[in-house]
Formats: C-alpha cells, structure tokens, sequence
C-alpha cells in the first residue's frame, strides 16, 4: 500500500512539474519555416501574449550550413553566426532544459548556427505580435532539418521548435525529403495566416 501511495505521490510531483515548465514557457518567441526559394531560407517569429522581447532577445536557427553575410532581418534586429551554441541561451540547450530533443548528435560544431536577436538599443517589445519574417542565404544546395531555439525576458527558460528546414550539405533519404515537403506546407500556411491576422511590427 505505501508503495502504491509513493508511486501515486511520485506522479503527482512530475505532473506538476510538467505544469511549471509548461507555464514557464507560455511566454515565449515562437519560430516557424515561410519558405525555401533559390537559396534563401525565410522564417517568422511571433511574440505570445505575455511575451517581451528586449534587446538581446531572440532566437538560434541550428546546424545551417553555408550561411553567407547576407542576413536580412526586420530593423531593430541584428543577425550573427555561431560555430557552436546559441548567444540568446548562453550554449548548447539541453534537453531538461527544453523539454525538446535537438537532431540527432545535438549541435554539430562543424555546421553553423544563425542567430538573430533585438539591437542594442531597439525599443522593446510586448505582447502578442508578428516580429516579422528573417531570411538567410546560403550556397548549401540540398535542405535537410534541425532545431531553432527562443528566449525572451518574458519566459524564465529557452524554447526549443522544429524541426524546421534548414540548408544542408548533403541531400535528405527521400522519406525524409517527402516529410520535410509537408511541414514546410504546414509552416508556410501557419506563417501565413499570423502575417494576415497579426500586425508586424517595425522597430
């Protein structure tokens, strides 16, 4: 009977737990694929309802490779590239942390990560809105997929997303290629339909 009661116990704790995370991460910076077009890579960011995005803020695209210098983003925003780890959550997530796998073998320090995040001295930014789309040029020619990851001053912990496309060196199995076809339709028409409804913000 006591180990029944302490099992009971047990479950009660890690749903609660379940639930803090959950709520930590309702405010939050989301990520979400637009569209693969020559070679640029576009994705939205959207800001939840209680969210606040402060200089420093933003989020980390990983394992994209052969970013080029031409990383277009909103104004009020600043884009940079990491061989390894993201500067918005201070370094590798980890899965305690997000509650969220990365791909397999976690950040690859041999492919770069993307980062853009709110300038030094952009207004910060509150409630739930459009941050807008960002875009990423590459000289990669095959597209496979992996993480991005979020933080803004609003959540008390990293978010991770995805998979989501990102350039690749090498070309996908042809099952992965027909999945990544179908969530790039998915994220495409999600982005969509938040930059019809939602106001973009321009810092």
């Amino acid at each position: 009977m006591s180990r029944c009661l302490k099992r009971l116990a047990a479950s009660m704790v890690a749903v609660a737990l379940i639930g803090m995370a959950s709520a930590s991460r309702a405010n939050t910076i989301s990520v979400s694929f637009v569209s693969h077009v020559g070679n640029v890579f576009t994705y939205a960011a959207d800001l939840s309802a209680n969210g606040v995005a402060a200089p420093g803020d933003g989020f980390t695209i990983f394992d994209f490779a052969l970013p080029t210098l031409e990383l277009a983003s909103n104004s009020g925003w600043t884009a940079s590239v990491q061989n390894t780890g993201s500067p918005i959550t201070g370094g590798t997530p980890t899965v305690t942390a997000l509650g969220a796998l990365l791909s397999p073998g976690g950040d690859d320090p041999n492919i770069p990560n993307v980062t853009f995040q709110r300038s030094v001295g952009a207004p910060t930014l509150t409630g739930a809105q459009v941050l807008g789309t960002f875009a990423i040029t590459t000289s990669a020619l095959f597209t496979g997929s992996d993480e991005a990851v979020s933080k803004d001053s609003g959540s008390d912990l990293p978010n991770a997303f995805g998979p989501v496309p990102v350039a690749a060196i090498a070309p996908l199995p042809a099952t992965a290629n027909m999945g990544l076809v179908l969530l790039g339709a998915v994220g495409g028409l999600g982005a969509f339909r938040r930059l019809k409804n939602g106001k973009t913000v321009e810092a």
